[in-house]
């Protein structure tokens, strides 16, 4: 006899469904557009003569800028470390 309690049960198939799901829609974004997502890249950039670096999320559907190539980059005067990669 199974004396595991109900609520548990359904608590694990949900999450062998979620498991699933998230394994599953993976391979098809992959599919889709060779590439899983989010992105995420770092962004260097120079202010005077200090080099900062930002991190930039690129979701889905998103074009993912190549490498080496220029992007805009907004910062605060009084603080560059604070900025705003467009």
């Amino acid at each position: 006899m199974n004396n595991t309690p109900k609520r548990l049960e359904s608590l694990d198939a949900l999450r062998g469904f979620d498991l699933f799901l998230l394994v599953g829609l993976e391979a098809v974004m992959h599919a889709l557009d060779g590439a899983t997502f989010p992105h995420i890249i770092k962004v260097q950039y120079v202010v005077g003569e200090v080099t900062y670096v930002k991190r930039k999320w690129i979701g889905a559907g998103k074009t993912v800028p190549a490498i080496g190539s220029k992007l805009t980059v907004c910062y605060c005067s009084d603080k560059p470390s604070k900025a705003k990669v467009l």
